[in-house]
């Protein structure tokens, strides 16, 4: 993986998961019936600390 990767933006994938574990700076855009392993109420993940979580309030709405 590029060094100088600064950050990563997209939605949940294999990839958000390698960057994450990697520790690289990625922001997740979750959808409304996200899955369980980010958990409820949180912008964060205790797994992946340089993840950011971006989550859609209501089906259909960004």
């Amino acid at each position: 993986m590029n060094q100088n990767l600064v950050l990563v933006i997209m939605t949940d994938s294999s990839v958000a998961h390698l960057c994450g574990s990697l520790g690289k700076p990625v922001w997740n855009l979750q959808n409304y019936a996200a899955y369980w392993l980010y958990l409820t109420g949180r912008d964060d993940t205790p797994w992946y600390p340089s993840m950011r979580l971006y989550r859609q309030p209501a089906a259909g709405e960004w």
